[in-house]
């Protein structure tokens, strides 16, 4: 059994309120007096033996080799509740299952009711449509060396479906095979994931995030109903030095990645998306040097691109409303170019005093999608000083 709530607040007049475009976790957040207030609570049950567990627990789960953001499954969303069943039989396999409950935001105009009708306490109480997540990863490590992964995930929304309490399902074909149809039509994806760990002190990985493909189309060399992300990257641990770490890692979402044609089905919780931060239409390349200085001060260093295109609306993805084809990256675009030095120090166990220093060159041809304290150069410090987070 474990349990951890933070009551956190941001307050001025530069306050990032939603998040959206940023790898911070996202929050419902409570406005306050010139900033914004949030909990974060988080917990769980456990029950253990041998070779897996079971939980009922309310966490973020991550799932890919991404070192800064993951297309499975993240931290970007603010936790959600969720069964998670875990296997490992034997040491070259792992196999992991959820079932979660998120919020889909969607008002539920059927279900809304007024609490003390007629009288002048009358007050219209609405809920929102449920919407749940399904997804499964099976490991296989034929090799010290070598891990591959793949699964799958369903979004689904309305009443709860036994049949996607099944751990072992590929959850699209269910989908399919229970006569749904286009009547409470869940949003599918497929995953796979590799890390190899060879040669020595190197490591490269890649993650695949498939939502939406046709086979004969890709056959026929047509991709514009192919919404895909991809992750590349390696590591090189004591590189040149000891204690030096170096990182670069390329990711890319397609148009549309995480969206569906039905916004209660979307791959979002609390308008955040379950997997990569970046969202639909962006890509992001990335260089970091780590580096251990002595035992307790470590050193950050990083220097980023990130590119955000347009987010057109939905009616314009599928291909029966509209022929029109929307490239990688079409306007409006958002750049930003990111240089930045992180310094942590542990002074005594769990106590911390750290420093960052971040300088940006944001260009948005978008004039509302992002504030304007954040466009230009810009250069920000801050210092911190905490105990056991």
């Amino acid at each position: 059994m474990n349990f951890n709530i933070r009551d956190k607040g941001e307050f001025g007049g530069n306050v990032d309120r939603n998040k959206y475009f940023s790898p911070l976790s996202g929050a419902w957040y409570k406005g306050a007096p010139n900033g914004i207030e949030y909990s974060d609570l988080r917990g769980g049950i456990n029950f253990n033996w041998d070779w897996g567990s079971i939980s009922l627990i309310k966490e973020n789960i991550q799932w890919g080799h991404g070192k800064f953001g993951q297309l499975i499954l993240s931290a970007k969303p603010p936790s959600y509740p969720h069964i998670r069943f875990s296997i490992k039989p034997t040491e070259w396999l792992r196999f992991t299952y959820i079932h979660g409950w998120l919020n889909s935001l969607v008002k539920d105009s059927a279900n809304f009711y007024y609490t003390y009708p007629g009288t002048i306490s009358q007050q219209l109480v609405e809920s929102y449509i449920p919407k749940y997540i399904a997804a499964n990863l099976i490991t296989v490590s034929p090799l010290n060396w070598l891990d591959v992964s793949a699964g799958n995930a369903i979004i689904y929304s309305g009443d709860l479906r036994p049949e996607f309490f099944i751990p072992f399902m590929f959850y699209k074909f269910l989908d399919h095979n229970t006569g749904r149809g286009n009547v409470n039509d869940g949003n599918g994806m497929m995953y796979f994931d590799v890390s190899v760990r060879y040669p020595a002190n190197f490591q490269f990985y890649s993650t695949a995030f498939i939502d939406v493909t046709e086979v004969r189309n890709i056959l026929s060399n047509d991709f514009k109903n192919t919404w895909v992300g991809f992750t590349v990257g390696g590591k090189s641990v004591n590189a040149l030095i000891d204690n030096l770490d170096i990182t670069i890692e390329y990711t890319r979402l397609n148009p549309w990645v995480y969206e569906h044609k039905d916004e209660v089905t979307t791959y979002k919780h609390i308008k955040y998306y379950l997997g990569h931060w970046l969202g639909q239409n962006a890509d992001q390349l990335r260089l970091q040097f780590d580096y251990q200085l002595l035992r307790g001060l470590k050193f950050k260093a990083f220097a980023e691109r990130i590119r955000k295109g347009g987010l057109n609306e939905i009616y314009f993805a599928y291909k029966e409303y509209d022929t029109k084809i929307f490239p990688f990256l079409y306007s409006p675009l958002r750049k930003e170019n990111r240089i930045g030095l992180d310094i942590t120090y542990e002074y005594m166990h769990d106590l911390f005093l750290r420093g960052t220093f971040t300088y940006s060159d944001i260009d948005d041809t978008d004039i509302i999608r992002t504030q304007q304290f954040l466009l230009g150069k810009k250069s920000s410090f801050s210092l911190s000083l905490y105990y056991g987070l």
